[in-house]
């Protein structure tokens, strides 16, 4: 099974490729890294496996939220005349485009999402084998998904139990659904991590160290729990057709 992923930024790429080889716990995997930079596609170091490994994913970085479907597109054809079997995007609802729509409300607002997701499934609808494209949102950034995970924060830090954060900032992470309740999931990482003198704005150090501390438990957790569908629906297109989603 080959799977090409276009993922809108690097925060997405590091976070893609982590989950990937914790879930295939590093064992007959291959995950190729590319960033497009003025539409050229360079290597990224974070490659990792044998080129004859059974599961092939390739991650590519094209460093713009709304440019994921249209890189899609122009490279639909290309990609399975070289064998990959589907093809998968993800990005962010949280952008300039969703606040300007949303009146630079920095508000959640379920139709204006419903709206975003219609229009970009009936673009992939105009495509090329459309059948084999599966286009996932992060509602509203994947950072919503780090606040959806149980006890992650107390794994970076002891202190950042649920309810000292809570006590702190009112963020209830035990309660609250992360996709329906933070319009800026990355600012509210960044204000608990800040709570034990660390940082978080999206840089790559930040986002790899906060990543290290992710385990199977946190993933297959959140994928058994009631909150951040959008995560367990991404997960699903990358591993359905693997044994781990048996």
């Amino acid at each position: 099974m080959k799977i090409a992923i276009f993922v809108e930024g690097q925060s997405e790429l590091i976070l893609t490729k982590e989950f990937l080889l914790t879930m295939h716990e590093y064992c007959d995997v291959r995950i190729e890294c590319h960033a497009l930079l003025c539409d050229v596609t360079k290597d990224v170091d974070y490659s990792f496996g044998a080129s004859d490994a059974s599961h092939h994913y390739m991650i590519i970085n094209v460093g713009n939220d709304n440019s994921v479907l249209s890189n899609i597109k122009s490279r639909i054809n290309g990609l399975y005349k070289k064998g990959f079997d589907k093809v998968v995007g993800l990005r962010d609802m949280y952008s300039e485009t969703y606040l300007k729509k949303n009146n630079n409300r920095r508000t959640i607002n379920p139709e204006l999402i419903k709206l975003f997701m219609e229009s970009s499934q009936e673009e992939i609808n105009g495509m090329a084998y459309a059948e084999r494209i599966k286009f996932c949102w992060a509602i509203m950034e994947v950072e919503a998904w780090f606040l959806g995970m149980k006890h992650l924060f107390e794994s970076v830090n002891p202190v950042l139990t649920s309810d000292y954060i809570k006590s702190q900032l009112g963020y209830d992470l035990e309660k609250s659904d992360p996709e329906t309740t933070y319009c800026h999931p990355a600012k509210v990482v960044g204000e608990i991590m800040g709570l034990v003198g660390k940082q978080y704005r999206k840089r790559e150090s930040e986002v790899k160290s906060l990543v290290s501390y992710l385990t199977k438990e946190h993933y297959e957790g959140l994928m058994d729990s009631e909150v951040c569908s959008t995560f367990t629906s991404y997960a699903k297109e990358l591993l359905e057709d693997t044994e781990i989603y048996q």
